[in-house]
């Protein structure tokens, strides 16, 4: 991943150029250790769901232990969210730069982030979308309705779509926010 990653940094590639690169790093690692490959082989159909779950797990050990690993599956996992929340372009154009200064003020403070709490640094967290949603309060309005901010669902939607957007720009700062756990199930 690291030698990936020097080559071309993969918080830079497309959507389907990291897919590519991870179903080939992690094909070339199960060829590469004849245990694993010859249980899988050794499984017949039911091969498909055990490299399913075995390529989550991995996926899990990279965002936990591998920064290069870490952009690339937040650039997967940012993709899949904007993906799922059916993110506009329109949206994009309005979020992305919110996003932006949300990247910039969390980069300065990472180190003393990850010495916090979870719930120290959700409070961090809504802070700063607090302050960086004020200035672009119109645009807001306007794409999401007038009374946005008084719908705790709603706002939690639109976090979600410019944790997105953020993904590809601050992945690190946005890996203080996952639950590793929750993932792995």
């Amino acid at each position: 991943m690291e030698q990936e990653n020097a080559k071309k940094p993969l918080a830079q590639l497309t959507k389907e150029d990291a897919q590519q690169l991870f179903v080939r790093l992690f094909t070339s690692s199960v060829t590469n250790n004849p245990t694993l490959l010859n249980k899988l082989e050794g499984m017949g159909s039911d091969a498909r769901d055990y490299g399913e779950k075995l390529g989550k797990q991995v996926a899990i050990v990279l965002i936990r232990d591998c920064p290069a690993g870490q952009a690339l599956l937040m650039k997967l996992g940012g993709d899949e969210v904007s993906r799922q929340q059916a993110v506009s372009d329109k949206e994009v154009q309005v979020l992305r730069p919110i996003a932006a200064v949300m990247c910039q003020d969390m980069q300065p403070r990472i180190a003393e982030m990850k010495k916090m709490s979870a719930a120290q640094r959700l409070e961090v967290l809504s802070q700063l979308f607090e302050k960086n949603l004020k200035p672009h309060a119109a645009e807001l309005s306007e794409l999401y309705g007038a009374d946005v901010f008084l719908d705790s669902q709603r706002m939690k939607t639109v976090g979600i779509k410019i944790a997105a957007q953020m993904s590809s720009q601050c992945s690190d700062a946005l890996m203080l926010f996952v639950d590793l756990e929750k993932i792995g199930q």
